[in-house]
């Protein structure tokens, strides 16, 4: 087993554990609690495919870039290992589409090393960079080598898949034309339309700085009714002298999760209705009556608070042609003919390979 220090030379411990699970929850224990002094870990084979080891550590490491796999783990949920026997079975079929890659000389790439730093930097946006997802990746116990393993298995993968499987799927015209007359429904173009809502709230603490200096500047002491209404009429001066108004929106809205898309609110239906958008009940039938380019009356709600909405863009529903549906409609029959294709071939795969997968065990003197 492996600690949070790395591998260590190997003493012999007092008893056996049998089973992928207890195994694990011995491994979270050490991870969890201080070791004494002369305890040290061992990592164990798991599994072999072709003869090539998945160790325990390793499963681990990549169990744990699973959100759901970290959570059981953490709760010492009985799932765990469900889970973890799941990430082995996973592995080992990772193992032998890896090994298929290098037989078909497709595993490496000269820009695999660029793709796997875009990859990863694109994971790191929401934790504000590398170094904030590296420490995400520490409190799971997860190094940060394990993520990019994933990320370069997964890249090989999708270019043996292509060159075992895609490449060879050929679509004939008759199958696309069959495809098309067989599925009308999927060959409307849905309704769409784009509105800029500007919601002005009687809740004073909901201003805008925008809406502040306004205020200020009309020298309006207090925030009521009356100064609501009259900003609103100020906004829509605005908007019919032609303003921007997605600045406006992101200015003046007091709907703190509409300001920084600008007041956008976009809904699409396949039907002639246009849906309506959770949580902004009526605007679609609001926005109906409007054309392009024209902005709503003052629209005053139960609540007192004010809406003010900008037709920006609508897209009646629409039938796709055969010309322009072909491209999409040759993707979904190679996706369909690769499912079926797929499931033959990693039987193969397997059906020719030696595995072997092993239960780990603890000794002592």
């Amino acid at each position: 087993m492996e600690n949070s220090q790395g591998a260590h030379t190997v003493r012999k411990i007092c008893f056996v554990i049998f089973g992928l699970g207890a195994l694990l929850c011995a491994e979270s224990a050490h991870a969890q609690e201080k070791a004494p002094e002369d305890t040290v870990f061992a990592d164990f084979i798991v599994a072999v495919v072709n003869k090539e080891p998945i160790t325990l550590n390793y499963l681990l490491q990549r169990s744990r870039l699973q959100r759901k796999f970290s959570i059981a783990e953490r709760n010492r949920d009985p799932n765990m290992q469900r889970l973890l026997g799941e990430k082995l079975n996973s592995l080992i079929i990772e193992k032998l589409i890896i090994q298929e890659g290098k037989r078909l000389k497709v595993a490496k790439n000269k820009g695999d090393d660029k793709e796997v730093e875009r990859q990863v930097k694109d994971k790191a946006e929401p934790f504000n960079g590398v170094t904030g997802l590296k420490n995400m990746l520490s409190e799971r116990g997860v190094s940060y080598r394990a993520l990019e393993d994933e990320i370069r298995s997964n890249i090989v993968i999708g270019r043996v898949y292509f060159n075992a499987i895609t490449k060879n799927i050929f679509v004939s015209p008759r199958q696309l034309r069959e495809y098309y007359a067989e599925n009308p429904g999927e060959f409307s173009r849905a309704a769409k339309t784009k509105i800029r809502r500007i919601r002005l709230s009687l809740d004073e603490e909901d201003l805008t700085e925008e809406g502040k200096k306004w205020l200020k500047n009309e020298k309006i002491n207090e925030w009521d009714p009356a100064a609501c209404q009259k900003l609103g009429k100020y906004i829509r001066l605005r908007i019919l002298n032609r303003a921007d108004v997605g600045q406006l929106a992101g200015k003046y809205t007091m709907r703190l999760s509409e300001q920084e898309k600008n007041g956008l609110l976009e809904f699409t239906s396949k039907t002639e209705k246009y849906a309506k958008v959770s949580g902004v009940k009526g605007l679609a039938e609001i926005s109906n009556p409007l054309r392009e380019g024209e902005v709503s009356k003052i629209i005053k709600k139960r609540s007192g608070d004010l809406d003010i909405v900008y037709l920006e863009m609508r897209r009646p529903l629409s039938k796709i042609g055969f010309q322009a549906a072909q491209e999409n409609i040759a993707r979904e029959i190679k996706r369909i003919e690769f499912d079926l294709k797929i499931q033959v071939w990693l039987g193969t795969l397997r059906q020719k390979a030696t595995i072997r997968q092993f239960t780990p065990r603890q000794k002592s003197n």
